[in-house]
This record gives C-alpha cells, structure tokens and sequence, in this order.
C-alpha cells in the first residue's frame, strides 16, 4: 500500500552534467531531484535536494472481497480468452494487408500525382478501419491479467 511522505528542501547547486556524484546513494533518506538549467538546456544540471521529515505514512489497507464471481460471472472465466476470435484476427488482417498492398500497386502505376493522392485517400480510412477491426479481435483472443 503507498502513503504518502513529507520531505524539506536541503540545498540546490548548479553542476556540469558530466557531475554524477551529486545523484548517488548517500545511504539516507534524501530525495535528489534534476533538470536542466537553464531550461530545455545540457549545459548544467539544477539539482535539489530534499530530507525526510517524518517517517511516511502507510495508506489505508483496501478492503479485498472475497467473492469469486463479478456481476454473475465467475472471475475464472473473466480471465479466459476468446478462442473464437482467431478467424476474425486474421480475416481482417488479411482483408487489411490485401487492402493496402493494392492501394500501393494502383497509386504506383498512374503517372499522375492527383491519382496517386487520390487513390491513397480513399484506400486509407477502409485500411484503418479493418486494423481496428483486427486489433479489437487480437485483443479479445488476449487472456486478462
């Protein structure tokens, strides 16, 4: 369970980045924090350190139910995965590869570049629904954890 820590600021220094040592264990309760000085810069690091004040505090165990069942399902079955899903993984993967590799065998062969660009933008939004498609059964043939 986490809770939650309170830590009083003990100094700041400006150092090169090549300085690690200001980063490593001392063996106490210190909080180090770094980053860029000035701003959005690698020639020096701002680091600021921190001391525990009190020991944290533990948050509020949750409470666990012991039921095996969710909504009238047994959690044994919530965890299982699809198996039916197979054909519909790989119908619309297929569907979308076939898709896909015509669009760029016809956007290929026309010299003009309005066809080109036409043929890519009726061929993308079916091409994005079918890997939706796929992804949405590959996803249900997944076990949860």
């Amino acid at each position: 369970a986490y809770g939650s820590a309170r830590y009083r600021v003990a100094g700041t220094e400006i150092v090169t980045p090549d300085r690690i040592d200001v980063v490593e264990d001392n063996g106490d309760d210190r909080l180090t924090l770094t980053t860029c000085h000035p701003r959005f810069s690698d020639r020096e690091r701002l680091i600021v350190w921190a001391d525990l004040e009190a020991p944290p505090t533990v948050a509020a165990p949750v409470p666990v139910s012991s039921s095996r069942t969710v909504g009238g399902v047994s959690t044994a079955v919530l965890v299982e995965a699809e198996p039916t899903t197979w054909p519909g993984t790989i119908g619309w993967g297929l569907a979308t590869a076939t898709l896909v590799a015509g669009a760029t065998v016809l956007a290929r062969r026309p010299r003009l570049l309005l066809t080109r660009v036409a043929v890519r933008a009726v061929a993308t939004p079916p091409a994005l629904v079918g890997l939706y498609l796929c992804f949405v059964n590959l996803e249900r043939r997944l076990p949860l954890y």
